[in-house]
């Protein structure tokens, strides 16, 4: 492994926070392992596949600096340490960050092949690159695409709180719009696509002492078109969505903001969203059970037409 200039000291600045698409910003770090490129800079307008819960995947777009093209094929959350080996972000082993690390945020790059230039382009030169100046844009239908599904899977889950509250037998703690939140107390995983978002929820031992799992999953079909029907309700009210927070530095708590029924909703999410519920346009929502692992899929899919058709292609 080979790096180039000095180790980040500081989180990076994560202007997707602000839904910036592009922007200029400074190379500060470079590294090299087997052909492969993490570059770091000061500031990104990239999303990155975060290190603790990858939901949402890195965005892709391009990167230009001392006059080459280079492909981001992929963007990700790096916790590096102060001091001590340093580790590429596959070779982490954190639960969450702490004082002994800084967030950054890695492109992974790839030379851009010009006309006349051997396939790959030519070689990249880290050591000329750090300290220079880029131009980093995002590949805005594939961005447009993945933040319809985010914003589109943080509706569903408060449809999912609403629906399923009739079937809690002790209080629980409640969402913004005053339901028992199972979203957070059942989650397992959840993943974000260009255009549609699969949530995991447990339904084991522990929630069935709180919660009537069976009666819930025998009304699943009446749970699901109810919440088919409130999502598109709350869509076609195109009320304004917003991360809040005004620390831009990656890592930093930021609540995605809504209004839906004349009440203010949030949820910590430090992800990508429209910016306003009418964009997302129609959507459906499947409920699936499996009983062998004891686990309701939550399938959100995007219908509407391009850009967003395109940018799932």
């Amino acid at each position: 492994m080979r790096v180039f200039g000095s180790r980040p000291s500081e989180n990076t600045k994560a202007l997707h926070y602000v839904n910036e698409t592009s922007s200029s910003a400074r190379i500060i770090f470079i590294c090299e392992k087997e052909d492969k490129f993490f570059l770091v800079t000061d500031q990104t307008p990239f999303h990155p596949e975060d290190y603790f819960w990858k939901d949402q995947p890195g965005d892709q777009g391009t990167l230009q600096a001392d006059t080459q093209d280079f492909s981001v094929t992929d963007t990700l959350a790096w916790p590096i340490a102060k001091s001590g080996d340093l580790l590429l972000p596959d070779q982490v082993t954190l639960s969450r960050n702490d004082e002994a690390h800084v967030l950054v945020i890695a492109h992974v790059v790839e030379p851009v092949k010009g006309e006349g230039q051997p396939e790959g382009g030519v070689a990249l030169d880290a050591a000329s690159l750090v300290g220079s100046t880029a131009r980093l844009s995002v590949d805005p239908l594939r961005r447009q695409a993945l933040s319809a599904a985010h914003t589109t899977a943080h509706l569903m889950s408060l449809a999912l709180n609403k629906q399923a509250a009739p079937f809690w037998k002790k209080e629980a703690r409640p969402d913004s719009l005053g339901h028992p939140n199972l979203d957070a107390t059942a989650i397992a995983g959840a993943r974000v696509f260009p255009g549609r978002s699969e949530d995991t929820y447990r339904l084991g031992k522990s929630l069935r002492k709180v919660f009537d799992v069976e009666s819930f999953v025998e009304n699943l079909p009446a749970i699901g078109e109810g919440m088919n029907e409130q999502v598109k309700g709350w869509i076609d009210q195109a009320s304004p969505v917003s991360l809040t927070g005004e620390d831009l530095s990656y890592g930093a708590r930021r609540l995605w903001t809504s209004v839906v029924d004349g009440t203010e909703v949030s949820i910590p999410c430090g992800g990508t969203h429209v910016k306003a519920l009418s964009e997302i346009g129609p959507v459906s929502i499947t409920l699936r059970y499996d009983p062998d692992e004891k686990a309701l899929v939550v399938v959100s899919e995007v219908l509407s037409p391009p850009p967003y058709r395109q940018a799932v292609a």
